[in-house]
Order: C-alpha cells, then structure tokens, then sequence
C-alpha cells in the first residue's frame, strides 16, 4: 500500500506537519517565566506538590534551586498524571470520612474538588494521546505540555470558587479527543498529524489562558463574564472544530486501513490455502492434475464436438440450450436434489465415437465452472477409475471452496478420508465419504457433471454401475442442494441392462432420460 503507515512527521521536527504546534513551544519558557512569580501560596503548593511528587526530596530540592525551569522542562506528562490520580484516590477516600461525619460545608467543597479532579483526570488520559503522537517529532512537547497542564490543574485546584464553565469546558473536550494511544498504531499519517499538531497547539494555549484567567482576582473574572467571553472559551470552540475535522479525517483513515488489512489478509489466507490444498492433491496421488489444463481440454472438447455435430445437418442436434427447454430440461433446472443420467444412441450411420448428448455436458459444466458455482466436472477415458474420478471432483471442488478446510478438524477429518489405505471398496469409500463432507460445507447449489464414464476400459459395465450407485449415495446423503448429471453412450453401455445392478433407481431424486438421436 502506498500509504505510508510508519511515520507521522517523516522529517521529525523539521516536518511541516509539526509547525503549528512550533509555537508554543518556541514561547513556553517566557510562559513560565512570566507566571511563576506569580503564582499565590495556594498554587505554589500544589504545583510544587506536582514537581516533586515521587522524587527524591533532597534530589529534586538540589535541581529545583540550581534552574527552576529547566526542572520543569525535564519532566514529562506521566509526572501530572501519577500526581492526579493519587489526588482523585485520596480526595475520594476524603469524601467518603466527610459523608460519615456530615459535614456539609466541607463536604461540598471537597465534592466540587473531587469533580474537578475526575474530570481533569480524563482529559489527560485523552490528551495524553495526542501529546504521545507529537512526541514524535520532539520529547520536547511532552514537557510543555506537562508545564502548562500542571500550572492549569494547581491553580484551578487551588480556587475552590472555580466556575462551572471551565468544568465543562474540560468535560466537553475530554469526550471530543478519542483514545489517540490506539490510534497512533493505526493512523500513522501526515494530514492527521498536521491536525494532531494544531490541536496540541490550541490545548496548551487552553491550558495557559486558563491559567491566566484564574490568576486574575474574583472580583475582575466576575466583572469580565459581563463584558466579553472568556479567552479560554473561545479555545474550547476552536478545539471543537478541530475535533470534528479529526473525526472525519479519522473515518477515511479507518476505511483504508480496514481495506488494506482486508487486502492483506485475504493475500495470507491464499498463500495458506494453495499450500493446504497441495498437500492434499498430494495426498490424492494428484501433484500432476492441473484443473487450468482441465478446464483448457474441456473447451476443445467443446470445439470437437461442435465440429463434429454441428455441422451435420442430415441428423438431430443436441446442446444445452435444446436440453433445458425440454421437460427434462426443466426438471433438472428446478430446486432439489437429483442425480439426472442423460443416455441414448447416436443415429445408427453415425460412426463417431462421440456422444451426440456431450455437449448438454460439456456446455453446463462450462457454464457453472465460468460462473464460480460449486461446480466440479471430469470426462471419462480409458484410463479413468472410479477412484481417480473421486480424486478430481474433490480436488476441484476444494480449490474453488478452499475456506472448507480453513478449521483444523475439517481439514483432518477430510485429509484422513482420503489417506485411507486399503483395497478399492475401503479406498472409494474413503474418497466417497471425504467428498460428501466438501459437498456438505458448500454454499447454495453444487453442480457435478460426469461426462461418459463408460469409457474405462477396466470391466466397464461393472465400473459405470460402480459410478452411478457411488454418484446416487452422494444424492441420497447429501444436506445441501446436489445436482449430478452424468452422460453415457448407449452403444458402450446400456444403462436399461444394467439398470437392475444399481441401488436407488427407483428413489424420487434418480431420474433417467433416454434420448437417441435421429434424423433431422
């Protein structure tokens, strides 16, 4: 894929995509400087509370007195969010002495404490995300973030008058910014990084006018609320709009990346199914049936038999379209199971070799193998075995319908069937019951076409019987919706002779068609 799905800021910080978020931290020195002084006896103590939480007292007092700042500066975003859940945890146990002790004056303060610090609590855990990604680029910004978030959550913490707005305003963007930790190993991308990059930008100048605004006296912040809006309110609708272009930016993201594993894991799932499927065309005795030359012999044989029968305008003709027009034809169309054996002779000048009923043959099984059905189709030579012939209906239908032994019990139960060793009957009973199995775990209809199965040359009245009978019982058994039809020449074996040697041919589901051909 194309996407490169590795990097956010490719150049790292001197990425265009970092750019925005460039000035912040170009000013957060003169930031710090500025307001620290600043800072009321409350305020100094929670954020000195925040820098030295979980570090050595005399280590950090010696570092803290050497370069205040640069202290500041060394610390990341994990210090802040160490210290506010073990706030949250004591303020909550604080809670629950006060709510025994009712004291409603305390009580309320320290729920309005308990809240801020919930609610602070989850918009770290939601900004962390974004600071992780911008990271990238520069360790540097997690460090400013840490800065200014501290500053912002000491000086809210420390006014206990803090308004609702600033509350919510922390609610709604904690709920806009998603879980970036799980999208930073998925959306590795440099427009979504641009847009990270600005968020980052407008949260820290959130955090720092915040600071701003509540360092000023009560009686000014009450006196402001009605002259104009609140810098850090207008943030929170920029951060907002931010959010939304993210969401959309995240959606498009999301479809590519699903497209893409889908395309990768449809790669795998092939490359495992041809090394299934080889082992078992080598388990078959198969490693040199190729169903591509299969399906190439099978349209020259179409070619063949349209020159040999097409052409002659002196006897009938017979081909698929002929055939489904016909009742016959219209019965083996209609849903259900059924074994359909289509046989008769050719007119009695004829002296080809070929059946004038080949083509219904040859033309359906082309058309169902074209068409991706679960379709399987074998011709019959002197060579052919009902076991061979097994071997290649199995064969072809697993190649199609390969996810059939995806699940290891299919694919050992299957590969034991046709591993069994034995004489014939064990051996075709074997393949017999491992092919039902494939017939069974396909979808919708499977269609199988034997064409002249007389031809073995090996006791052929006694191997067609063999073929018809074995073909039924896989009718009979089968759950899902078979249709097998098989085509034989009359003049190398009479089905109405031997019709007494086969098993179920008097079952609804066996149907016989007779039709010799004529003179046109």
């Amino acid at each position: 894929m194309e996407r490169n799905w590795n990097k956010w800021f490719p150049d790292d910080d001197s990425s265009v995509e970092i750019r925005p978020a460039e000035a912040v931290l170009q000013n957060a020195q003169h930031f710090l400087k500025d307001q620290l002084p600043k800072l009321g006896r409350k305020v100094q103590s929670e954020f000195n509370a925040i820098i030295c939480y979980n570090k050595s007292s005399d280590e950090s007092r010696k570092e803290r007195e050497e370069n205040l700042i640069k202290y500041i500066n060394s610390l990341s975003l994990e210090q802040l969010s160490s210290y506010v859940d073990y706030t949250t945890n004591n303020m909550r146990d604080a809670g629950e002495e006060l709510n025994q002790k009712r004291s409603s004056g305390f009580r309320k303060r320290a729920n309005q404490l308990q809240d801020f610090a919930v609610t602070f609590n989850r918009f770290l855990q939601a900004y962390s995300g974004i600071v992780s990604i911008v990271q990238n680029a520069d360790s540097q910004y997690g460090n400013v973030a840490f800065a200014a978030l501290s500053l912002l959550f000491s000086t809210v913490k420390a006014k206990a008058e803090a308004e609702a707005s600033i509350h919510a305003c922390i609610l709604h963007i904690s709920d806009r910014i998603p879980d970036y930790k799980v999208y930073e190993r998925i959306y590795p991308d440099r427009d979504l990084g641009l847009m990270l990059s600005e968020t980052y930008r407008v949260i820290i100048l959130f955090a720092r006018e915040v600071t701003i605004y509540f360092q000023a006296h009560g009686v000014v912040r009450y006196m402001r609320q009605f002259t104009r809006v609140a810098e850090f309110q207008l943030r929170e609708k920029e951060i907002r709009e931010n959010s939304n272009r993210i969401s959309t930016r995240c959606s498009v993201l999301l479809a590519e990346k699903i497209d893409y594993l889908t395309k990768e894991n449809k790669m795998l799932y092939d490359r495992q199914d041809e090394a299934v499927i080889r082992e078992i065309a080598k388990a078959l005795n198969l490693q040199d049936y190729r169903t591509e030359r299969m399906r190439r012999e099978l349209r020259e044989n179409q070619h063949i038999l349209n020159h040999e029968f097409g052409s002659d305008r002196r006897r009938q003709k017979m081909n698929a379209q002929h055939f489904l027009a016909t009742t016959h034809g219209q019965y083996w169309e209609r849903p259900g199971r059924i074994l359909l054996l289509l046989f008769g002779r050719n007119e009695i000048s004829s002296s080809t070799t070929h059946s004038w009923l080949s083509p219904v043959a040859t033309e359906l099984a082309e058309r169902h193998l074209q068409s991706n059905n679960s379709a399987a189709y074998d011709r019959g030579d002197k060579y052919s075995t009902l076991e061979v012939t097994l071997s290649r209906l199995i064969l072809q239908l697993l190649e199609r319908n390969p996810t059939i032994i995806r699940r290891p019990e299919d694919y050992r139960e299957i590969e034991s069937q046709i591993s069994q060793y034995g004489d014939h009957s064990e051996r075709v009973a074997g393949l017999r019951m491992a092919l039902l199995r494939i017939i069974n775990r396909c979808s919708g209809r499977v269609y199988i076409i034997l064409n002249r199965p007389e031809l073995c040359e090996a006791q052929p009245e006694e191997s067609c019987t063999e073929y018809i009978t074995t073909m039924l019982s896989l009718v009979k058994e089968a759950t899902t919706e078979l249709k097998i039809m098989i085509v034989v020449k009359s003049e190398f074996w009479d089905f109405e002779k031997n019709r007494r040697g086969i098993d179920g041919v008097e079952l609804e589901i066996f149907r016989e068609v007779r039709l010799d051909q004529g003179l046109s």
